[in-house]
């Protein structure tokens, strides 16, 4: 079950290994070299298009995101936690895709 999921499955944030598994796909990372303190810039080697295209990711999920949120993230996990202090945007569906991770 997601993290924050109710039983209709509304509001539901991936848990930080989907999560993980979803930057891991759309940024054709090892999923191995992912976790939540892997910093985007100096670990990942993130520019500023990748940093965007993970921008998009958190959107793909369902999350409104501003540049000025953007700024606060240092690591996957700063994205995970922000996401989880969020509630979804009202535009976008609620879930994680279901994608195993592999």
């Amino acid at each position: 079950m997601l993290e924050g999921e109710d039983s209709l499955g509304g509001d539901a944030i991936p848990d930080l290994n989907e999560f993980l598994c979803h930057v891991s796909r759309e940024t054709d990372r090892e999923r191995t070299a992912l976790n939540e303190y892997s910093r985007i810039q100096e670990d990942l080697g993130f520019d500023s298009v990748d940093t965007y295209e993970l921008m998009l990711i958190v959107e793909e999920l369902g999350f409104a995101v501003n540049d000025e949120d953007v700024l606060g993230w240092e690591s996957l996990g700063d994205i995970h936690r922000w996401m989880s202090s969020r509630r979804r945007s009202d535009d976008h569906p609620p879930g994680c895709p279901g994608v195993p991770c592999g």
